[in-house]
């Protein structure tokens, strides 16, 4: 299907009040709470009972992983293979009945993250933050590449972050939400 420049249908300032009201809250947290429990506040794991402790902390990590490469996307980034390498990815995906459901940084009133003011280091965190969420959490598979690099996923999370605040939240004068 060929891919289109923007949406169909623009947002409506009711709808772009809900992205910062329920839509964007609710993903911030995916995104972020396996770091804030783990990293940031470790003593909160004791508030969690033994026996579910684990399976709480993994659904955080694909949570987040998801919630990366769902970001990365969004602020206008993608990824390349051979070698993998981030790139500037602003394209949306057409439906079926030729519309566009998707929603990027700009149709918030954000702007798209310029590739080359990221280092270099700062290009490949990204590449392999949206390749692991594409392999291990979007995909079930075994012994890829950049399947498994969750040590990977706190500094991630901090830059997809900081992205965030950066291309969309400080532009549009908006606090960042978390459920």
């Amino acid at each position: 299907m060929k891919a289109l420049k923007q949406r169909t249908i623009p947002l409506t300032e009711d709808e772009i009040k809900e992205f910062f009201d329920k839509h964007l809250p609710y993903r911030q947290t995916m995104l972020t709470t396996h770091k804030f429990v783990n990293k940031d506040e470790p003593d909160y794991q004791k508030h969690i009972s033994e026996d579910i402790k684990h399976k709480i902390n993994v659904c955080g990590v694909e949570a987040s992983l998801i919630a990366c490469r769902m970001f990365i996307e969004f602020l206008g980034l993608g990824i390349k293979y051979d070698p993998l390498r981030l790139v500037q990815s602003r394209n949306y995906f057409r439906a079926e009945d030729g519309n566009s459901y998707e929603v990027k940084v700009v149709d918030l009133g954000g702007q798209w993250v310029d590739i080359d003011i990221l280092t270099a280091e700062e290009q490949d965190l990204l590449a392999r933050m949206c390749l692991t969420g594409h392999r291990a959490t979007a995909h079930l598979t075994f012994n890829a590449p950049y399947g498994g690099e969750w040590k990977i996923i706190h500094e991630g999370i901090d830059l997809v972050s900081r992205l965030l605040k950066t291309n969309l939240y400080d532009i549009v004068e908006q606090e960042i939400k978390i459920q």
